[in-house]
């Protein structure tokens, strides 16, 4: 990765790429300033599009891989450990509604968020190298904008199972149930 130590207010031109306004925008007081910035921070063309593809697949392994662990443990929790099954129709249709719309709403919004991604790489890369030659500009209001909506409606899909989720952990915590004790050998095992 190529770093750039110092940003010229005055020589807009040696800044890689940044034009006038965005270059004295970044410096404080239009003197030369010193920073150190990462080439894709001076030239966005650089990582603009991967960066949706990986948060997309960055996404799908915090939330869809981990998350659906995590939430294996939290339902073997209640059911083996502390000994409260998910029995009725409202607390397994909860855990069932948490379980399906997470992880579909993850999965298709992390697939679209990849897919979105790949679509602003070719859409910026040049026409030589078999890509469409748009500008950033163009490639985010006429590729990446249409993705925005569906990706949202996914992820509120996917909020959706989470709270349906924690109201059936906390419906089945509150639930009364008889508790019928069971011996063996004149012990009590539950």
């Amino acid at each position: 990765m190529g770093w750039s130590l110092y940003l010229d207010c005055n020589n807009p031109r040696g800044n890689s790429g940044l034009t006038y306004s965005n270059a004295c925008s970044l410096c404080s007081d239009d003197r030369l300033s010193y920073l150190a910035c990462p080439s894709y921070a001076i030239n966005p063309q650089v990582g603009f599009s991967e960066i949706t593809a990986l948060a997309g697949l960055g996404l799908y392994l915090v939330v869809g891989v981990i998350g659906t662990g995590l939430t294996a443990q939290f339902y073997h929790h209640f059911e083996i450990r502390v000994a409260k099954p998910y029995k009725g129709m409202v607390t397994n249709g909860l855990a069932w509604t948490h379980l399906v719309l997470m992880n579909v709403g993850v999965a298709a919004a992390s697939i679209l968020m990849i897919y979105a991604g790949y679509l602003g790489d070719i859409a910026i890369s040049e026409k030589e190298a078999g890509g469409f030659g748009m500008t950033i500009e163009d490639t985010s209001q006429q590729i990446l904008n249409m993705f925005t909506v569906p990706v949202s409606t996914l992820l509120l899909v996917t909020v959706v199972g989470a709270a349906a989720g924690g109201a059936g952990f906390i419906i089945n915590q509150f639930q009364r149930r008889e508790v019928k004790t069971q011996y063996r050998g004149g012990k009590r095992i539950a």
